[in-house]
């Protein structure tokens, strides 16, 4: 299983994403978003923020990783 936050998800996950839409973030107790200046070109949606160093635990491993959180 793969734990981000309080969400266990049991699928694998690939950690080399971590762009998710702002109503993914919004009801994890993540704790806040700080402004981004990254240049991102998508289709349809808007870098909003960066949500940093969040622990995502597969199995025995914790890794920390930076989301782009998205204004969809």
């Amino acid at each position: 299983p793969c734990l981000i936050g309080s969400q266990t998800f049991h699928a694998l996950c690939g950690l080399g994403s971590t762009v998710i839409p702002f109503t993914v973030y919004e009801p994890l107790p993540l704790g806040d978003v700080r402004p981004t200046s990254i240049t991102l070109h998508l289709a349809d949606q808007d870098p909003a923020d960066i949500l940093g160093d969040i622990p995502v635990i597969v199995g025995n491993f914790a890794f920390p990783v930076d989301f782009v959180v998205l204004e969809m």
